[in-house]
């Protein structure tokens, strides 16, 4: 998709046998069944090589939200953010020339790598003052100011208040 559309953040939902998805109006998606639902987008950037005749290669992969499915329903993935969930891991799929691997940990040299949970962050302009002010709703970093811009042309890649920390 990123490459035959040239979409820039595309998004993906695998749903294995037994197990069905649910999202209710909020963006809710909840998970029922015996297996799992994945939720996949990509981690950092388009794949290294994608073309026809040759090995992919993804060093960086997709990053999937697992979700164990429950005959009541308990777990669930916030696909109005692509951020919140209860009851599943985040894995990483990578491929190396063809060689598929899935991991627990991100894959290396790619923004912040040291956190082990998403983040939530919060734009907020300081009121009477020109400048940006970036803060976290989640993991260690709770409640910190990650990145403060007064008075200059921040790198903002959103206008709605996604921030991309390279």
């Amino acid at each position: 998709m990123m490459k035959d559309w040239n979409s820039a953040d595309p998004k993906a939902i695998g749903v294995d046998e037994a197990t069905a998805v649910c999202i209710d109006t909020a963006g809710k998606a909840i998970v029922f069944g015996s297996s799992s639902a994945h939720f996949f987008k990509p981690y950092c950037g388009a794949p290294e090589r994608c073309v026809s005749g040759s090995s992919l290669n993804w060093t960086k992969g997709v990053k999937d939200y697992k979700v164990q499915g429950t005959t009541a329903g308990t777990n669930w993935f916030n696909v109005a953010n692509w951020i919140t969930g209860s009851g599943g891991v985040w894995e990483y799929w990578t491929v190396n020339n063809g060689t598929f691997a899935v991991q627990s940990s991100a894959p290396a040299g790619c923004g912040i790598t040291s956190i082990a949970k998403p983040l939530a962050l919060e734009i907020s302009k300081p009121q009477g003052r020109r400048g940006l002010v970036v803060s976290t709703h989640g993991g260690a970093f709770l409640g910190k100011q990650v990145f403060n811009c007064r008075g200059q042309s921040p790198s903002v890649s959103n206008a709605k208040g996604v921030v991309i920390l390279k």
